[in-house]
């Protein structure tokens, strides 16, 4: 399997590789969008992933909100407001902890087995986190489709490679985003397409 490693903000080629004592961490993107300012995470150890957990009716733990924020006291949860909504208790860690191969990804998957936390917002975590392109193109699927700019083969939330890079390059060329955002093919040129969807020319 190939992997991505982020080390200083950029992603860099790699493989299931890597010394117990090594800093790296091997990820999907090397910047991601804060939940709560909108602002970018350039640093994987000023990242915050969180979410709530408390008893619901039926007196089962239930998660909510899960969300990946800065580690600043403006962007986390404020642990009381969330406990005199319904006596939840905030859980966190991390970002770089859950950027961590493999067992980053493993917990997460752990997450989602246990059906505390609504399947979908964990599903989304881990699309973010550990798949190359996804956190660059999010915020701009809907429109990317009602512009032509890809035609995606599979069910919402889900699109190749082709499809993600597609996005970022029209994204960028329509001054939606900036060059801080750069995709593994452009860093290496072999990097393999997956050539479905429709795509657009770079």
């Amino acid at each position: 399997m190939r992997l991505w490693t982020v080390r200083d903000g950029f992603v860099i080629d790699g493989f299931n590789a890597r010394s117990d004592d090594s800093d790296e961490i091997e990820g999907g993107s090397a910047m991601w969008y804060c939940d709560k300012c909108g602002g970018l995470i350039e640093d994987p150890k000023q990242g915050w992933v969180q979410w709530v957990s408390y008893y619901n009716a039926e007196g089962r733990p239930t998660g909510r909100d899960l969300q990946l924020v800065h580690k600043t006291r403006e962007c986390r949860f404020n642990s009381a407001v969330e406990f005199a909504k319904d006596g939840g208790h905030v859980y966190d860690m991390g970002l770089d902890h859950f950027l961590r191969w493999p067992d980053g990804l493993m917990e997460l998957l752990f997450l989602a087995s246990e059906g505390e936390l609504p399947l979908e917002s964990v599903l989304e975590m881990i699309k973010r986190l550990h798949i190359p392109n996804y956190e660059a193109a999010r915020p701009f699927f809907e429109e990317a489709k009602r512009e032509g700019v890809i035609e995606p083969n599979m069910g919402p939330g889900y699109y190749f490679q082709s499809d993600l890079e597609a996005i970022i390059s029209w994204a960028r060329k329509s001054g939606r985003i900036g060059n801080e955002w750069f995709t593994p093919s452009e860093l290496h040129p072999g990097w393999p397409d997956s050539r479905h969807g429709k795509g657009v020319d770079r």
